[in-house]
């Protein structure tokens, strides 16, 4: 790589980030205390020169003497990779939660940040269950099938049993994928009048009724063993979405 093309790769990296400075005024939520970086927290710029350091799905970086954070993705490492950037073990800031409260452009630009890599994780992560899909013989549902399911949100829905309230999850929530895909893609399972199934998309589904099994074990799907939501009188807190959960049993 010459080092004009290397210059402009890591350009990419830095337009997708954001500059951390000695003095920035940081809040910490989960112990409601605002603290100075120092510079002592920081690593030197010499010593750590074209090096990264992770945590929490954090990126921190130092490039021509300025230190940065960004977000762990597939094409940020990447490019972190090939410009020759060295892992090394040092403060990675806005990896517990932090808000930057000193500058709030950069803490709009760093909102900005995480949806973007939230939304990349996504796209990755559907591309390997596809992938995975298609090698164990999971062929994809027609729209019309899945428009007669209930999709569990991404993030949880509140429900109401006779002596609790718990929270219910999608079934893949991570990408270790060498120890969940294969208990949870083109797996189902079924109670009381209602089948739960995990989609080639890693989206949960819900169905009311038996008649979506052939169609499952037709398109390769085969049975698992899960609790199945909503098969045992638990009710969606939420009226919207209880409401379309009725609508899908007529």
């Amino acid at each position: 790589m010459t080092t004009t093309t290397r210059e402009a790769e890591v350009q990419k990296l830095i337009d997708r980030s954001v500059a951390i400075y000695p003095g920035d005024l940081l809040y910490y939520p989960q112990w409601r205390l605002s603290q100075e970086v120092t510079a002592d927290q920081l690593p030197d710029a010499e010593s750590f020169a074209d090096c990264y350091a992770v945590n929490n799905s954090t990126i921190a970086y130092i490039y021509e003497g300025q230190y940065y954070v960004t977000k762990v993705t597939s094409s940020n490492l990447k490019l972190l990779n090939e410009c020759g950037f060295i892992e090394q073990h040092f403060f990675v800031a806005l990896s517990i939660g932090e808000i930057i409260i000193s500058d709030p452009d950069r803490a709009c630009r760093w909102d900005q940040i995480e949806e973007a890599a939230r939304l990349a994780h996504q796209q990755e992560l559907k591309r390997v269950f596809a992938e995975w899909s298609d090698e164990h013989g999971i062929r994809p549902l027609d729209e019309a099938v899945l428009r007669r399911c209930f999709v569990i949100p991404d993030g949880g829905i509140q429900v109401k049993h006779f002596w609790h309230d718990y929270e219910k999850w999608e079934m893949p929530k991570t990408v270790h994928l060498d120890c969940t895909l294969g208990s949870t893609i083109g797996k189902f399972d079924a109670n009381n009048g209602v089948v739960v199934f995990v989609n080639r998309d890693g989206r949960t589904y819900v169905a009311h009724g038996y008649w979506i099994i052939k169609v499952l074990e037709d398109h390769g799907f085969e049975k698992g063993s899960w609790y199945v939501p909503f098969s045992n009188g638990e009710v969606i807190q939420d009226p919207v979405l209880a409401q379309r959960w009725e609508a899908l049993a007529n």
